[in-house]
């Protein structure tokens, strides 16, 4: 464990961009405030019936979500405008080719994990859904044979 933590020479990390209108932006690394409204915009989209996972709603806006909370206006010398970020309504103008980049590397700089994406999730859980079958099927097959070699059948 660290006796300390020393964050006094941590840049923020910025990527400068040309939007596609033109004008120029900075993409910054997500602040806590909005990672955490990130998360929890992501959170609500996955509705749950009877503890089971039932729809899906709301994903498609969490990209220009995202991106909304990384891409600021810049000055005359480039540097970004940090109480002037681009509004979600001009970057859901935007082509996807330009706004899914700009996502993906928004997620990349602020280290937002990438592994709990819905995506990923449901990869994960078909992989699970698999294993637990291969098991279920394993002692099955398990059981069968106990049965039929007459070895769950007392003595007599």
């Amino acid at each position: 464990m660290n006796d300390q933590y020393d964050f006094s020479s941590l840049a923020i990390i910025e990527i400068p961009v040309v939007g596609p209108d033109g004008k120029r932006y900075m993409l910054r690394e997500a602040s806590g405030d909005a990672v955490a409204k990130f998360n929890n915009a992501r959170a609500r989209c996955i509705q749950f019936k009877d503890g089971a996972m039932a729809s899906v709603t709301g994903q498609g806006d969490l990209e220009v979500l995202l991106v909304s909370y990384c891409l600021f206006h810049t000055d005359e010398t480039g540097a970004a405008k940090l109480n002037t970020p681009v509004d979600i309504k001009l970057i859901r103008s935007w082509p996807n080719r330009v706004v899914k980049p700009l996502y993906d590397a928004a997620r990349e700089i602020s280290e937002i994990d990438a592994e709990d994406d819905l995506p990923t999730l449901k990869k994960r859980r078909e992989e699970l859904d698999r294993q637990i079958k291969q098991v279920e099927g394993t002692s099955a097959k398990n059981a069968l044979s106990g049965t039929l070699d007459g070895s769950d059948y007392p003595e007599s």
